[in-house]
């Protein structure tokens, strides 16, 4: 009962940072830059609770893929196969994923019209992915 109520809650917790940063990219795509308005404006305090759902999703996915990977045995490969099996870790890594390509892509496309918070989301999704790309190419322990 337990692990279902704490997982419960970190899907409210991701959908949350799902829908905080899908915002943010939309607003980001539908912004037009003026002479006085070179960049997009968002809340101080939208912008810092955005950093940290990021930090801490960005965080959280990477500690759960790393604690599956220690408990698997069997090569690199096949331990993250069997890591990602486990449905709740498996939808964490898709949506911080999916909706950090997403920003990243926004961002790629108004790069100079970005506020910090979505520069440091971008370079952050990209640092992640660096680093799964990179442990994808050992196959050996």
């Amino acid at each position: 009962m337990r692990t279902v109520l704490l997982r419960g809650l970190g899907l409210i917790f991701l959908g949350l940072f799902a829908l905080v940063w899908i915002k943010i990219g939309l607003e980001l795509g539908d912004f037009e830059p003026t002479d006085t308005h070179k960049t997009l404006e968002l809340n101080n305090q939208l912008a810092s609770f955005a950093g940290f759902l990021a930090a801490a999703v960005g965080g959280w996915t990477a500690a759960a893929l790393g604690i599956e990977i220690q408990k698997g045995e069997g090569t690199f490969l096949s331990r993250i196969a069997k890591a990602v099996i486990n449905w709740y870790v498996l939808a964490g890594i898709v949506i911080y994923t999916g909706v950090g390509v997403f920003v990243l892509l926004e961002w790629i496309n108004h790069i100079d019209a970005a506020p910090d918070v979505i520069r440091s989301f971008a370079w952050g999704i990209a640092g992640w992915l660096a680093g799964a790309g990179a442990a994808s190419f050992q196959t050996t322990d």
